[in-house]
């Protein structure tokens, strides 16, 4: 299991040309190589967002999220657990 905090980085020094959520994406990547997600906290945080509730537009040092969804859903901050793919391939066949 793993937390996500795109666009956070304290501490970590990134390459002069690198931004810190491309280089988040692009670990992202590199995982899904390796390992499958079996879930998130991504569909929880979803049902509990109401577009247009009252919030940013009121607060003038809000400001919109590093990773949203067209329509505005923040995904920043969530999070995702993975299952190496090795144990999801099939069992050998044994009956020999």
């Amino acid at each position: 299991d793993m937390e996500v905090h795109f666009g956070y980085s304290p501490g970590f020094t990134l390459d002069a040309d690198q931004e810190p959520v491309t280089r988040e994406v692009e670990i992202f990547e590199r995982l899904a190589k390796t390992f499958r997600v079996t879930g998130s906290t991504l569909e929880v945080y979803h049902e509990g967002w109401i577009p247009g509730k009252p919030g940013c537009t009121e607060r003038p040092n809000c400001v919109e999220p590093n990773v949203h969804t067209a329509g505005g859903f923040s995904v920043a901050q969530f999070a995702v657990s993975f299952v190496n793919r090795q144990l999801l391939a099939s069992p050998p066949d044994r009956s020999a």
